[in-house]
């Protein structure tokens, strides 16, 4: 089964487990809690801002948001645990209240392609999707942004610096 950076363990488990992970992780980095108004869970490594993940935010009109960050992966970007003011490409993607809706503003996406890309089914994918809510939809728009890139989910990244993430993200 292919494995990407980002979600390896998760796609390894399989559906229940891949749900279970889900609820694992959710607001956690480094063995502490996301603790914002706001703020309901996260995806990818439990370190986001340094590996790749992101958060999702419940939205005042009841849908949800999720910001996601490639990770600064101190290997590649010289300097970056020694620099606060280090700027990461954020990526915001609506997740929407649910979904159906999630799917209808997505259809472009063919969800059978980035399925097996990831060595699963459609099905599993949109079962794992449901399943999770919010958290669950910005699961699925990391495999769709794995398969399409970014840039398809979200054509104006803004840049915040590291200092403002942690803030913004409630990170200890």
């Amino acid at each position: 089964m292919p494995i990407d950076r980002n979600n390896g363990a998760i796609l390894a488990l399989g559906a229940a487990g891949a749900l279970a992970a889900i609820g694992a992780v959710a607001g956690r980095r480094r063995g502490s809690r996301h603790h914002g108004p706001g703020i309901v869970g996260n995806i990818g490594d439990v370190d986001p801002i340094q590996y790749g993940g992101g958060v999702v935010f419940e939205d005042e009109d009841g849908g949800y948001t999720l910001e996601y960050v490639y990770g600064a992966d101190s290997d590649e970007d010289y300097g970056w645990e020694q620099n606060p003011d280090y700027e990461h490409v954020v990526y915001r993607v609506g997740l929407e209240s649910d979904l159906d809706s999630f799917l209808r503003w997505n259809d472009w996406a063919d969800l059978d392609a980035v399925a097996d890309s990831v060595g699963a089914t459609k099905d599993e994918l949109l079962e794992r999707a449901r399943k999770g809510g919010a958290v669950g939809r910005a699961w699925l728009a990391n495999e769709i942004a794995a398969h399409y890139g970014w840039q398809n989910l979200d054509e104006y990244p803004v840049k915040i610096t590291e200092r403002d993430l942690v803030k913004r993200w409630k990170l200890d």
